[in-house]
């Protein structure tokens, strides 16, 4: 028998070396089953990664950290996708609540806007159309009681009230009762 094939010979019964994660993964096991030494594995990694870190280039920090939110963002990515699986479709209306609800912290104008919106929405067309003449009597009785200098004079004399002068906050009756004179 040549000295070769000896050599094969061995090679081959030889078992396959074993990889530095195979080796990790069974230390990990062992440890795992004694919870004191578990953590004190924990904390001796954490030291190590602060440690590691700390000399780390610049562009190596970087580098990771932006592996890192990567990361996050598919995490985040998937959990949204589940959710959304899970989740009973909403209709439109309620999605728009949920936005303007959402959207409410940075203008409040526009989510009352949107609300009003939605509201006018459900409603049905006579519904609908009583809001828009009481929203109208609304606005003309505010037209009518602002005061500008040009159409409400500082004084006005009436047969049964003498000099009244009048003033923004004056009560509407009163004004309506000026303006019949």
């Amino acid at each position: 028998m040549e000295l070769r094939h000896v050599l094969l010979h061995f090679k081959k019964r030889r078992p396959a070396r074993k990889s530095d994660a195979e080796y990790q993964a069974e230390y990990r096991q062992r440890l795992q089953s004694n919870p004191k030494q578990w953590e004190k594995y924990k904390e001796r990694q954490k030291a190590y990664m602060k440690r590691h870190l700390n000399n780390l280039s610049e562009d190596e920090k970087h580098r990771r950290r932006e592996k890192k939110s990567q990361r996050q963002r598919e995490n985040r990515k998937a959990k949204r996708e589940a959710r959304k699986k899970e989740a009973p479709l909403l209709s439109a209306k309620e999605n728009r609540v949920k936005k303007t609800t959402r959207n409410a912290v940075q203008d409040p104008r526009s989510y009352w806007r949107e609300r009003k919106r939605i509201q006018r929405a459900a409603m049905s067309d006579a519904e609908r159309k009583a809001t828009r003449m009481r929203e109208n009597e609304r606005r003309r009785l505010k037209k009518s009681m602002s005061c500008s200098a040009s159409s409400v004079p500082p004084t006005r004399v009436s047969e049964n009230l003498t000099a009244i002068p009048i003033a923004c906050w004056m009560n509407e009756s009163l004004m309506q009762q000026l303006r019949c004179v």
